[in-house]
């Protein structure tokens, strides 16, 4: 899947702008200040419905504007389909697919996978399970298509086993959503483990060109055993 256009229109200091993309590489030059990580933001708006730079809506809107619009076309199967969203100061969005309106942002995901690179990505080394998890699970979502419905049920019901935890007098009243909570977050956790495997021999071979002459030995939380990833000379 490919992105071959792209219209933007009220995203911070981009009042509209339309341009073709190419299938391979595309460069973005200019000055500092012109725009060039907003385009990339609009782009991220296609695959997320969400700016990766800031959680209010209000401060990607351009100025004394009421909404953001960004458009796009998406080569599928040999065929162009049209994909957009709207973005309103009071934080809904408007999603349309095709001709089809009231989607949802998760079918623009399933549309347009992709993965922002940024220099904040060695807190996936650095930092906490907080930004790992997130990782591993947008590789899952992309491979599993049942994942999104088991990870918004969990989310759900671990919703609302927390309000309970404020009332709750015995552990009787909380048994039922640890029941349903535990198929579910096993079958996520082996989803997990399943594509932490797959990416093994990727991970050997990237880190096999940074360290000449040496053999990795790469182990990571699969079937219960944890392991550094260290070379061996």
């Amino acid at each position: 899947m490919t992105l071959s256009r792209l219209t933007i229109h009220d995203l911070r200091n981009i009042e509209a702008c339309d341009f073709s993309l190419s299938s391979g590489f595309n460069f973005l030059i200019g000055a500092n200040g012109s725009g060039k990580t907003s385009v990339l933001e609009a782009i991220y708006y296609l695959g997320h419905g969400r700016s990766f730079r800031s959680q209010l809506t209000g401060r990607v809107i351009r100025h004394q504007q009421d909404s953001l619009t960004v458009h796009g076309r998406v080569s599928q199967s040999g065929a162009l389909l049209p994909v957009g969203l709207r973005k309103h100061r009071d934080g809904t969005t408007d999603v349309k697919i095709g001709e089809e309106k009231g989607q949802k942002l998760f079918q623009l995901a399933e549309i347009l996978p992709m993965q922002l690179i940024t220099p904040e990505g060695f807190e996936l080394l650095t930092g906490g399970p907080k930004c790992r998890r997130p990782f591993i699970d947008w590789g899952v979502f992309h491979v599993e298509q049942t994942f999104y419905a088991c990870w918004s049920r969990v989310k759900r019901l671990t919703k609302q086993r927390n309000a309970l935890l404020k009332t709750a007098k015995s552990y009787r009243e909380l048994s039922y959503w640890d029941a349903e909570l535990v198929p579910l977050c096993t079958q996520i956790d082996m989803w997990r483990r399943a594509t932490l495997k797959n990416c093994l021999s990727v991970l050997r071979h990237f880190a096999g060109r940074f360290c000449l002459n040496t053999k990795l030995h790469c182990l990571i939380p699969v079937g219960g055993k944890k392991t550094l990833i260290m070379p061996s000379y």
